[in-house]
């Protein structure tokens, strides 16, 4: 089977503003990845327990992203009250968290990690823990 999809140019503009004593700070930073083919976007719940968000893989199948292909991941906290905890691991037991409060967002464009100052290595999975009660997530992808 051939593909109708014709790859297309990823651009992510992030854009700090503020003003402090009248003086104007913050910039703009723009990145393009060429040729991507594959766009997924959900929103989901996130349990007050640990919820298996995504994994990471060799080959396409359900719930698990090619990590080779992954170019950009954004998980927004739509709650506008509660934090969600997620954890990136690179193994069965080795993780690092961030916490996510409410409507902030956390973006990545490899599936790169390290803990501590071991080497670089591919992300398996990522698991969100809501704080207090279950908030709701966006996860934006995109992958070659």
């Amino acid at each position: 089977m051939a593909t109708t999809v014709t790859a297309a140019t990823l651009t992510s503009t992030i854009t700090e503003v503020i003003t402090l004593n009248g003086q104007a700070h913050g910039n703009t930073n723009i990145q393009e990845v060429a040729s991507q083919g594959e766009a997924s976007s959900r929103i989901m719940s996130v349990a007050t327990a640990d919820t298996i968000l995504m994994n990471f893989g060799t080959a396409d199948s359900a719930g698990t992203i090619v990590g080779d292909d992954m170019k950009y991941i954004r998980i927004t906290n739509l709650d506008d009250t509660n934090f969600v905890t997620l954890s990136y691991y690179n193994g069965a037991a080795s993780y690092f968290k961030i916490k996510l409060q409410a409507g902030e967002s956390h973006l990545f464009m490899n599936n790169q990690m390290a803990i501590g100052d071991t080497a670089l290595a591919d992300m398996t999975m990522v698991k969100g823990q809501a704080d207090t009660l279950a908030c709701d997530i966006e996860i934006a992808t995109i992958t070659s």
